[in-house]
């Protein structure tokens, strides 16, 4: 679970209206949500009137069931990995690559040869 998101309200419809709200501004990248879900789940007739059961999904939802994680954009993902990746090599100083400098090589070869 990378979020969990709570709304209240005095009435259902005022707390469905703001779960509504919040899932619309809900911003997640790089990864595939099922925000679709909820968000489909939330416009349901049988949810809004509260007439649902625990095989709600079961019975309401086997034609959207591929669509469920759909909402990625790849796009954005492949470029802030590679911003990621781009920062993250920017950043190392030359002793973390395990370069060795001439100096040491060549100070290395005339200790091995005496």
């Amino acid at each position: 679970m990378i979020a969990k998101v709570i709304t209240w309200g005095d009435t259902r419809e005022e707390a469905i209206g703001r779960m509504n709200r919040a899932l619309a501004e809900f911003i997640l990248t790089g990864i595939k949500t099922n925000i679709s879900l909820h968000r489909t789940i939330l416009d349901h007739p049988k949810f809004r009137d509260g007439s649902y059961t625990t095989q709600f999904i079961e019975k309401n939802f086997e034609v959207i069931e591929p669509l469920l994680f759909k909402q990625i954009e790849d796009p954005v993902f492949l470029i802030a990995a590679a911003i990621t990746a781009y920062n993250d090599r920017k950043s190392k100083d030359v002793r973390q690559l395990n370069i060795v400098s001439n100096w040491k090589r060549i100070g290395r070869k005339l200790v091995l040869r005496t």
